[in-house]
């Protein structure tokens, strides 16, 4: 399977508070305007888990650091291209994680 490096989430998966603020608006710190916001999440780290069960085998990370994918498997830390993390590494994801960017107005 294939995770998505950003996503945004909908409307209707926001908790009432988001969602409260995404029918209000936010408000620019450069305009009085509202400003509706993307919830769009971007990818900086998933934990890949090779092995044959969850008892036995081996875990590693792969971390984003700026434009930079690094991949730190015990004392090794390598760089690796993106392309490769799309086509082999991330499909082997065992956990991710994302970040909230805020800086995406809805147009």
């Amino acid at each position: 399977m294939a995770y998505p490096q950003s996503f945004c989430f909908k409307k209707e998966y926001l908790t009432k508070d988001l969602a409260d603020k995404e029918k209000n608006g936010y408000q620019n710190s450069s305009t009085e305007k509202p400003v509706l916001r993307n919830h769009t999440y971007q990818l900086y780290a998933f934990i890949i888990h090779a092995g044959s069960s969850s008892g036995a085998g081996h875990y590693y990370a792969i971390c984003r650091h700026n434009e930079v994918w690094l991949k730190f498997d015990d004392h090794v830390v390598t760089e690796i291209k993106t392309d490769d993390i799309l086509q082999k590494e991330l499909r082997k994801a065992y956990i991710l994680f994302y970040y909230r960017r805020w800086n995406y107005p809805i147009t």
